[in-house]
């Protein structure tokens, strides 16, 4: 029965086993599917395996870990571009490129200073623009009080 809790248990990992690795960018959705008879196949064999010596058993583990896999190559599709890829950016470079030609800007000589990702010491503004006397003065905090009377 022990085996039998595990084999299920380890089972609904799956999902988040296919989206880790489509994220990590070790497989991507498109080669995990062509793989989808092989993995049809292989649910099969692990339920052959895990479960009592009957056919019932193997089909209750196989075919829940076959949808499973599916329900991780949908939310796979969600996550984005894996980590690390520059795909992302390129085509999103290409697309600011493609939108300045279409309303007539010319955007070739300044730099996009986008922020990829939760930075908690990223700049506000944008660095290559000169600050202004007041912006310098400016304080983040309650201000000092004022001496005298």
């Amino acid at each position: 029965m022990l085996k039998l809790f595990l084999a299920f248990g380890l089972a609904f990992e799956i999902p988040i086993a296919t989206m880790l690795l489509v994220k990590a960018g070790v497989a991507d959705v498109k080669s995990l599917k062509s793989k989808r008879p092989y993995v049809f196949l292989g649910c099969f064999v692990v339920g052959m395996l895990v479960t009592p010596p009957d056919m019932i058993s193997q089909t209750l583990l196989a075919v829940p870990m076959w949808l499973l896999f599916e329900a991780g190559l949908i939310g796979a599709r969600f996550l984005g571009p894996p980590r690390g890829s520059d795909t992302a950016a390129e085509e999103a470079a290409a697309d600011n490129t493609e939108n300045a030609k279409t309303n007539g800007v010319d955007d070739s000589d300044s730099e996009t200073h986008d922020i990829q990702e939760f930075d908690l010491y990223a700049s506000i503004t944008d660095p290559s623009e000169p600050q202004s006397p007041k912006d310098a003065d400016t304080d983040i905090g309650p201000e000092p009080p004022k001496s005298g009377a």
